[in-house]
């Protein structure tokens, strides 16, 4: 497909603050590079729901704990900015797969998000533009395209992986997870999705085999150091920015 999508630059913006209302463009999708860390789970708890300290409190451990805790406040504390809202009164509910979204309110404008961590490292979307799906993940140093390949990539894929230099072939095993990872959440499919018989490649628009076979389009988003990420969204025309927010103000 020829349709020019619009793309990060090569960078993340700085923004040193959580954005105004009104910030997101029409038709925009804006990326969002957070660190993770356990002041920011301390000075975000209590935006927290009941729901969401049960859910921390589940797990394993310390470090576990306050990434879920400062991912939830980070997300709770932009999506209410774009909003004009308070942080702690958003709620949420779930799809059929556990996709989360937004409960709509009386004259809310429709926005969407997908949130991914992986590891101190985090990655929010957030768009008026329908579907978004985004994940992040840490390269590992292990090899497994021959071990995990075959259940998650097609014949064609793992093909294109084995072509690759050794010294690239995890960053492109792993950039092409993250692809399938983050059309599968877009579409609030999660683990349902039978991701081995959905090509992806490393082209800039995708058509997923579904009822109404509608086309999904990546960005390529900029650099972060040993990680892999992908952006999908639905509209082809999307304007895709990118921010690292700096700072909790």
């Amino acid at each position: 497909m020829s349709t020019a999508v619009p793309r990060c630059a090569g960078e993340w913006h700085p923004f040193g603050a959580v954005p105004d209302r009104d910030f997101l463009s029409p038709g925009g999708v804006d990326v969002w590079s957070l660190g993770l860390s356990p002041e920011l789970a301390r000075r975000g708890s209590a935006l927290l729901s009941a729901d969401e300290h049960r859910r921390a409190a589940l797990l394993r451990t310390a470090r576990l704990r306050f990434r879920f805790v400062a991912a939830r406040s980070l997300l709770r504390r932009i999506l209410a900015a774009y909003l004009g809202e308070d942080p702690a009164a958003l709620t949420f509910s779930a799809g059929p797969y556990g996709k989360p979204a937004l409960v709509a309110g009386s004259g809310r404008p429709p926005l969407e998000f997908n949130l991914s961590h992986s590891g101190d490292r985090a990655l929010l979307a957030v768009s008026n533009a329908g579907a978004v799906g985004v994940d992040i993940e840490r390269i590992g140093e292990t090899d497994l395209v021959e071990e995990v390949g075959p259940l998650v990539f097609t014949p064609k894929e793992r093909l294109h992986l084995e072509e690759w230099p050794a010294n690239a072939r995890q960053a492109a095993f792993y950039g092409l997870w993250c692809r399938k990872e983050a059309i599968a959440k877009a579409l609030g499919l999660g683990l349902s999705l039978d991701v081995a018989r959905l090509e992806v490649g490393f082209l800039e628009a995708v058509t997923v085999d579904l009822e109404n076979g509608e086309p999904f389009w990546f960005a390529s988003l900029p650099v972060i150091e040993d990680h892999a990420t992908a952006l999908v969204f639905r509209h082809p025309a999307a304007f895709v920015r990118c921010f690292a927010l700096a700072a909790w103000d």
